[in-house]
């Protein structure tokens, strides 16, 4: 039996064409540099320039700059080609980390310039990531494809920390984040390399046209439109903060990168059990619940930080964020993913959906901050900061049940009527 499962197994892999294989390839690559860059760029400009705020003002436009790219993205996916959109993307990114070389610290007097190339050039990668997952496999694979991407991601999600944690910490001055910054170069021009390699998505060679304004008429003119944005805008809210904050925090305590790097190891571990457990216990049904459930014990747990703020608490306290993270995140992208994939007129426009939700998320990024900016620069200010960002969640909750539960009315009553599924309300 297991021979047979191993033999089924290796078959599917095989059946993974060449145009995957080289998507891996490049995938792999980027998931290397970004790793290293929602990491470890924070630490660079908290260590050059010894100011939070800047480091609160990079992120800023590394969250509002993004929606607006892709919109420059969605004409080039359109008009041109999506594997060119993602090619500025790596171009982009390699100009910076370049940058990053040639000047060292010194780089750290342009975050701004920083955080919004980084931004652009996000915008450009993302809008074709998703359409080439779908171009380069079949339904017959498509589950071994993305369980590779996934082991792929989580293998570089926890050894690069934790390695490049221990390199940096070797070096008191700069020198660590240069030799970091050529290996995002490195990375970058790579991922360049194998892109070239892969074949066109001949889908939109057919359909030139933008639809940008149809799909935000189409998102925003009925009440279910608006709720799947107001979740979209939570989730920003928390996850636009919580990315960077708890890193920037412990090493405010303790200018060290290795203690950084072993709490991104333990948040990332954490995070794969959160997966693995949100996949086996939650259902549509549960949604809501997992989101209310989540938000009370993550904010109790903040709650304790009022007690004890020190880099210990804040490595607990991210262990137990980080299993419970699924729990929060999917419910509230599930939903998303269950109404617009269920909407015929959605089809082929995935690209210009999702530029409309980025709008959203990086408004909830850029507000999420802000506050947090705003909150007195004491311990007690970090935590309430951090506990209005959670309990904000409980919003959330309650769009997802109502969403959910309108689904489930319209569901059952185009089951009668063959019809599709309608988001007006």
């Amino acid at each position: 039996m297991r021979r047979i499962i191993f033999d089924r197994g290796i078959a599917k892999i095989r059946s993974l064409n060449k145009n995957f294989r080289a998507f891996l390839k490049m995938n792999s690559c980027f998931l290397g540099f970004v790793t290293i860059i929602n990491l470890f760029i924070n630490t660079f400009l908290f260590k050059a320039s010894g100011n939070s705020d800047q480091v609160m003002i990079y992120n800023i436009f590394l969250s509002a700059v993004q929606p607006f790219s892709m919109i420059g993205t969605v004409f080039v996916l359109r008009k041109a080609s999506p594997l060119i959109s993602q090619r500025i993307s790596f171009l982009l990114y390699g100009i910076v980390f370049a940058s990053l070389v040639i000047t060292g610290e010194y780089a750290a007097n342009y975050y701004w310039a920083i955080g919004t190339l980084l931004s652009i050039a996000a915008g450009f990668y993302y809008a074709t990531y998703c359409l080439q997952l779908v171009s380069y496999t079949n339904d017959d694979n498509l589950d071994t494809a993305t369980g590779i991407l996934s082991t792929v991601g989580s293998v570089i999600s926890l050894a690069l920390p934790l390695i490049l944690g221990f390199l940096l910490s070797l070096f008191k001055d700069f020198t660590g984040y240069r030799i970091l910054f050529i290996l995002m170069f490195m990375l970058s021009s790579l991922a360049l390399k194998f892109s070239m390699e892969l074949a066109p998505l001949s889908q939109f060679d057919k359909d030139k046209k933008v639809y940008l304004s149809e799909v935000a008429q189409t998102l925003l003119q009925n009440k279910i439109g608006w709720k799947i944005m107001g979740i979209t805008f939570l989730i920003g809210i928390r996850d636009g903060t919580f990315s960077f904050f708890i890193s920037v925090l412990i090493y405010q305590f303790i200018a060290n990168e290795a203690v950084i790097g072993i709490n991104s190891f333990l948040g990332n571990a954490c995070a794969i059990l959160s997966a693995s457990l949100y996949a086996l216990l939650v259902t549509p049904g549960r949604r809501s619940r997992s989101v209310f459930f989540s938000v009370t014990v993550i904010a109790g747990a903040i709650a304790l930080l009022y007690i004890n703020l020190s880099p210990v608490t804040l490595i607990a306290f991210n262990v137990v964020n980080s299993l419970l993270i699924y729990f929060i995140n999917m419910p509230q992208v599930n939903i998303y993913f269950s109404v617009v994939q269920n909407i015929d007129y959605f089809k082929g426009k995935g690209a210009e959906v999702h530029t409309i939700r980025e709008f959203f998320l990086g408004a909830g990024k850029v507000l999420g901050i802000i506050l947090t900016m705003n909150m007195p620069g004491s311990a007690a200010g970090y935590v309430t900061a951090m506990l209005i960002l959670t309990v904000s969640q409980y919003i959330s909750a309650f769009l997802i049940n109502s969403i959910q539960s309108q689904l489930d009315i319209q569901q059952t009553d185009n089951n009668k009527t063959g019809d599709e599924l309608k988001i007006y309300a």
